[in-house]
This record gives structure tokens, sequence and C-alpha cells, in this order.
């Protein structure tokens, strides 16, 4: 029975304690890497030493073996906490191995085999068990390699469909920049235009085509790198914006004259019909229409290549559908309706022809300019809100990137890759400027405030760039379609809005956190903050909404005295800030100055005494003096407001505050 009970168990073994442990270790050696086999024929040998010889040291009849048993077991129980720590998997199987002999040694009539056989049974389903978990976990890093080639292989794809055709998105741009500023500089010296409507429209179709290439390709317009993704895909942004909006919200936007804001012009196109004039001009689309030339190939160079001049032509004059889009657009087009508007500066073709030239420049930056000379890349318009300046290395070090990989090149690495550029409002009327330092150079927006306390306060390196908004630089609007304040750059992504970058910075910046609020308190402040932050911006724009604005005083006063105690520091997170510190701190700022001037509000102290004594304690901080704007700075963006306080003819105040 033993012997059988031993085969069952598949180890071939006689009985005899050196043939346990050979069986054993053989065994150790076929499982694989876990020696529990060999652990486990070690303790098999010490259990049928104890049984030949009578027992445990309890056993009166084995008084020897027992004795030598327990000079074994005693070392092991002696530092067995200390094996458990440094090798939890050996020591466990070993505590089950001692348990088991300390059981069966004191059965003096079980047959040595029978012993034998359960201890081999008990290695064996051990050795399975672990070896089942690790045929799983080799299946799912398997499935995780599998995934990641997977997604590696169609990134390569992207990037290859990326290069074929940024090329001839490239040269479509170019062209028709290049008829824009013509058309636009005539039209400007007050000349005739000398244009076939047919030729204009047609090289809009084409640049729409390509568009919506890029577009097929990658609705999301990701194709691998997402700092370079998100300027293309705002540059292109930027052009549809351009093209869609009323004229009277491209003034309010870049600024220019108001009277032009009821001129209709032939270039506003709804987002849609772009769409819709683009995808008609798909060479696919015609495949088996009868051209006079012959019918486009299937193996075309390009698979989505545009319609070449003549068959937009032929199918212009045949065809309904296609006429039907672009006869609108062409007679828009027609000389006689362009030279009737020629007394006054198109906006919204300065704006589109200026766009146009920023694609180009992205996709063939200088100085390099491969593909399109640079005196081919001439602007038609200046917007008043708009300046022509460098920017700054890291930015075009992405437009480098972008030209290396057009033409199949590895990108280089230049400069530090974790370097964080900062964009944020910079004082107005005095250009966007490189900084240093940051102290005394930032404007009067609350949110870029609320960022570079984030980032003093974590000790984070960065470089500052500030953005003066009544005078934005022209490639800024590549990192933001709107030029909004404020954006970081870093680690190959461009994030917005105050808030994402908080917690960006957060999470990519470990080592040192922003401090916890009162953590016994399960008041949520952000509420009461915000409401206090609303509650003044309306305040600012419309006097009546004094008495809202002074119970979200109240509220804050309320919220303060719940989270700052004396023992832990005067913020809400004790001595240092925390994420509510650095929203609220910009606002009670600007209250105290911009509401003085505007409003002429001063905030009663005596009704408000945590207020104040926040406000006493911020205005100290080290990290807030160094992250202030200056009251001027400060105060510039308010002029307006406060000298008309007509709110019709501002951009509103969220302008200022936003």
């Amino acid at each position: 029975m033993g012997e059988d009970f031993v085969a069952f168990a598949g180890l071939g073994v006689t009985g005899r304690p050196h043939s346990v442990a050979r069986s054993c270790r053989l065994a150790s050696n076929r499982r694989g890497r876990y020696g529990i086999a060999l652990l486990g024929g070690q303790r098999v040998v010490r259990f049928a030493q104890a049984v030949d010889h009578g027992g445990s040291g309890d056993n009166a009849g084995g008084a020897a073996g027992g004795d030598e048993g327990n000079g074994d077991e005693d070392p092991d129980g002696d530092d067995s906490e200390d094996k458990m720590r440094r090798n939890p998997l050996g020591a466990l199987v070993d505590r089950l191995f001692t348990l088991l002999g300390s059981v069966l040694g004191g059965i003096t009539q079980v047959p040595t085999q029978i012993i034998v056989a359960m201890t081999a049974v008990a290695t064996t389903l051990l050795n399975n068990f672990f070896q089942g978990r690790s045929r799983f976990r080799d299946r799912l890093l398997q499935q995780e390699d599998k995934r990641l080639n997977e997604l590696e292989e169609k990134r390569i794809r992207m990037y290859e469909s990326y290069r074929e055709y940024s090329e001839p998105l490239l040269k479509a741009a170019a062209k028709l920049q290049d008829h824009l500023y013509i058309i636009g500089s005539r039209k400007a010296r007050g000349k005739e235009v000398l244009d076939d409507p047919k030729y204009s429209a047609y090289l809009l179709g084409r640049f729409f085509c390509y568009v919506e290439v890029f577009k097929q390709l990658s609705p999301s317009m990701t194709f691998g790198k997402p700092r370079r993704d998100r300027i293309f895909s705002n540059i292109l942004g930027r052009i549809q914006v351009v093209l869609a909006m009323d004229e009277s919200e491209l003034v309010q936007l870049y600024g220019g004259d108001k009277r032009s804001s009821s001129i209709e012009n032939p270039f506003k196109i709804p987002a849609q019909g772009q769409a819709s004039l683009g995808q008609l001009m798909m060479r696919e689309r015609w495949l088996e229409y009868k051209f006079k030339g012959g019918s486009p190939h299937k193996t075309s160079t390009y698979a989505h290549s545009g319609l070449h001049f003549p068959e937009f032509v032929q199918l212009f004059e045949e065809n309904s559908e296609f006429s039907r889009w672009f006869g609108p657009l062409v007679e828009s087009l027609h000389p006689d309706l362009a030279n009737s508007t020629s007394g006054n500066q198109n906006l919204r073709l300065g704006l589109f022809q200026t766009a146009l030239v920023d694609l180009v420049d992205f996709l063939d930056p200088a100085p390099m300019c491969t593909i399109i000379p640079a005196y081919r890349r001439r602007r038609l318009y200046t917007p008043p809100r708009m300046v022509y300046t460098k920017m700054p290395q890291t930015l075009a070090n992405i437009y480098s990137e972008e030209a290396d990989q057009r033409d199949g090149k590895l990108p280089e690495v230049r400069g530090a890759p974790n370097t964080v550029d900062v964009f944020v409002s910079g004082p107005t009327g005095v250009g966007s400027t490189f900084h240093t330092q940051v102290s005394n150079v930032i404007g009067d927006c609350p949110y870029s405030h609320r960022v570079l306390l984030a980032l003093e306060e974590k000790e984070v390196s960065y470089n500052l760039i500030t953005i003066d908004r009544k005078l934005r630089p022209s490639w800024y609007y590549n990192v933001h379609p709107e030029a909004k304040v404020p954006v970081i750059s870093h680690d190959g992504i461009l994030i917005e809005e105050s808030s994402n970058i908080v917690d960006y910075l957060e999470e990519k910046f470990p080592e040192k956190v922003l401090a916890q609020r009162n953590q016994s308190v399960a008041t949520d402040p952000f509420p009461v903050i915000e409401n206090f932050r609303s509650k003044f911006t309306k305040y600012i724009e419309h006097e009546h909404e004094k008495q809202e604005f002074i119970e979200s005083l109240v509220s804050l006063d309320s919220i303060l005295q719940t989270f700052i105690t004396t023992e832990r520091g005067p913020f809400f997170g004790g001595k240092k800030l925390s994420e509510e510190d650095v929203v609220v701190m910009p606002y009670l700022y600007h209250m105290e100055i911009a509401g003085k001037m505007v409003r002429d509000f001063e905030l009663p102290y005596g009704l408000f005494p945590r207020i104040k004594k926040y406000m006493d304690a911020m205005k100290v901080h080290p990290t807030f003096q160094k992250t202030k704007a200056t009251p001027d700075n400060l105060l510039f963006g308010y002029v307006e407001l406060h000298a008309g306080m007509h709110h019709d003819e501002l951009s509103s105040v969220s302008d200022i505050l936003e």
C-alpha cells in the first residue's frame, strides 16, 4: 500500500531516506525555479529519520533519535521570524513541514513509506500551485507585451501616414496662402482683383481635402507626439474657427475695426461646410466617374489625393451635388463682389491667410525651409492684438523635431526633456517676454497667479514666459487657439486650465506635495471658495450684485473659522499652502486692489476678522510675495472697466479674471 501511494505521488520512492532525498532533488530540477521540492526533500529525510529512530525526542523509546531531531529544529525556531522576513515563501513552506513533522513524528506505527508519500504529495501540490501562478503571470506578461507591440505598430503606421500626407497638406496650404496674399494685397491697395473664382474655390477645396484626410487617419488628430499633435490641431482649429466665426466675434477675439463687423465676405464657411467641401474633393470619391482625361486610378501616389483643377471644373459643370456645394462659394468669390469691399480691410481674409502661414511654418520651419521658401511666407494682415516675436526655444525645438520627422530623420534630443515652460499673463502694454525670475513680472490674471503659487510652493524648476494679452505673440495662438493663459508645456504635452495644471503638477512632481487641509473637518471648502470667486466677478461687473458678494464673504469667513486653528497655522494647509490656499489667495488680492478702484470697496474687517487674519498672513508669506503682481500691473487690466463701465465695449471682465 505504501509503495502504491508513493507511485501515485509520481516520485518512485522506495522508502529509504537517501532515495527520498534524491527523488526530491530530481523533482526540483524538473519542476522549475521555486526550490520547494528540494526543501521538501530535506524535511522528508528528517521525518523518515525521526520515525526510523523511534519517533520524536518526546518518545521514550527513541531518545537518541529525538535528541538529534531536536538539535536540527532548535536553530530554525530561534531565527524563524528573521527567516520569515528574509524569505517569506521559504519560511512558510518550512513551517508547514515542521508542523507536519510534529504530527507524524509521534506516530510510531505508521510505515515510513506512507509518511514519505504524504510529504511528497504535499510538496508536489505546492510546487504545482506555484508553477500555475508562474504560468498565469507569464501569460499576463505575454498579453501585455502583445498589446504594447500592437500599440507601437499602430504608432509607427500613424507616423508613416503623417509623413506621407503632411507634405501635400503643406503644399496645399502654401499655395492657398500665396494666392490669398495676392488677392488681399491688391484689395488693400484698391486695385482690381483679376482672378478666376473657380480656381480660388479649387484651392480652398484642395486644402480642406487634405485636412479631411488627416481626420480620417486619426479623428483625434494624434500621431504619436502629444505636444506636436496639440500644436498641429490648434493651428487647424484656428483656421476652422476663423472661417466659421461671425466677423463681430473675430473683432472681439483679435481686435480690429468694429465697422467691418457688419460686412459679409466670401470666406465665411461653416465648419460642416468646410468638411463637406473637403470630402467632395477627395479623388477616391470619384473613382468611377468618367473624366475627360481618364478616370482616377486606385494606385494613385496618394490613396486619398485631391482632384486636379480640370477635374474640379468638369465636376462643377456636370455634377449637381458638386455644383450645389461649390456654387455659392464660386459666386461669392467673383471679382466684382470681391472688389466691392476694397475700401475696407478684410479681417477674416487676413486672419485666414496668416493662420495658413503659421501652418506652413510649423510643417516646414525656418531657417531650413526645405520645401517652401521663406519669400513665399508673406503675411497679409497683422491684427491689432497680435505681434510677431521670437518664440521660446523649447517651442522652437518642437518645430525642428517636426521637420526632422517629416524628412524621415530620427528626432534629436534638444534641451532638457523635463523642462516646464509656463505661459502666464504678463503686464499689459509691454509685450511678451521670457524671464529667469518671477518677481514683479506677472499681470492681472488670478489663474496665472494660482499656477505660479503651486510651482513655487512645490519648488518645481520652470521657465516663465509672460504673455501680453493686449498684444499676443503670433506663435502663442499655436499653443492656445484663443491665446488664453495659463498654459504649461512639459514632458511632451501641453496642459491648460489652472485646475488641470495644478493637478498635473501634483501627479508629476510628488517629491514635494501641496499641504493637506485639516482632515478632521468633513466639510469641503471648495464650493464656498468658488462661490466667493463667482460673486466677486459679478460684483465687479454689476454693482447691484454687492449684497450677494457680501453673503459670499460671510460664508468664506465662516469656513476659515472651521478649518484654521492657531495650533496648525494660519492657512488651510497649516503653516504651508494647500490647494485651497492657492485658489483663494489670488482673488482675495484682486478684491483688495481692484475692488477699491472699480467699486470703491474696502473689506469691513470688523465684520470679517478671519478673512483679515488670513490676508495678513498671506501678504507676508514668501511664496505669495514672490508671485504676486504689482498693484500697477494688476490694475492695468481694470482701467477700461473703471474708466467707462460700458460692458458692451469691453471683452467682459472675465477676460481680466479668467
